[in-house]
């Protein structure tokens, strides 16, 4: 299954294949839910197998569950693109909020970068307050653009100096829409 779920790509194929150009209410709504309920549930399986190794497999995994025994009159295009969009758009926002459990993704930029990024070993505490939630949310977008401009130094592909420089400004952005009055741009760098 194409879990390819960059927000750039998915909305020009979404205007296309919907008919109606709006989404499928229940769809997003259970790949919002998928991403908010059921993620957090697959990050405390013990069994390492088990657990998927990236939200990307995860929302791939989801889909094939409701779309086969969940619903399966979803079972097309027009409510997967809307199942993937849902799970994209809710993971974001926790992402960007600095929720425990979307590390990975805060790193990545989306749900299709989550691929091969495994699982941190120890994930951010659950129970913290919103000024570090903020920070962490900062420290993981520092730490993406890092790791895009890496790549993009190693491939020299078009495709990754383009992601590199969308990273660090959504790493900038974080850090802008986060600075309280003592926050320190060269300290934030040292942190990252």
């Amino acid at each position: 299954m194409n879990t390819n779920i960059a927000l750039n790509n998915e909305a020009n194929r979404i205007a296309a294949d919907i008919d109606s150009g709006e989404v499928h209410a229940g769809a997003y709504e259970e790949g919002a839910f998928f991403a908010d309920t059921d993620w957090t549930w697959a990050l405390k399986e013990k069994n390492a197998a088990c657990r998927p190794s990236s939200m990307a497999e995860h929302c791939a995994m989801a889909w094939a569950f409701v779309a086969g025994s969940v619903c399966p009159e979803w079972n097309n295009e027009h409510a997967r693109l809307s199942f993937l969009l849902g799970y994209e758009d809710r993971a974001t926002e926790l992402a960007d909020i600095g929720e425990a459990g979307y590390e990975a993704l805060a790193e990545a930029g989306t749900v299709a970068d989550t691929e091969g990024w495994m699982l941190q070993g120890k994930p951010w505490a659950a129970r913290v307050s919103s000024r570090e939630k903020a920070l962490r949310a900062i420290r993981a977008a520092w730490a993406g653009a890092a790791a895009w401009q890496a790549r993009a130094e190693e491939t020299g592909a078009a495709g990754d100096r383009y992601r590199a420089e969308e990273a660090l400004i959504r790493a900038k952005y974080a850090g802008d829409c986060g600075r309280a009055p003592a926050y320190v741009a060269e300290a934030a760098m040292i942190a990252h």
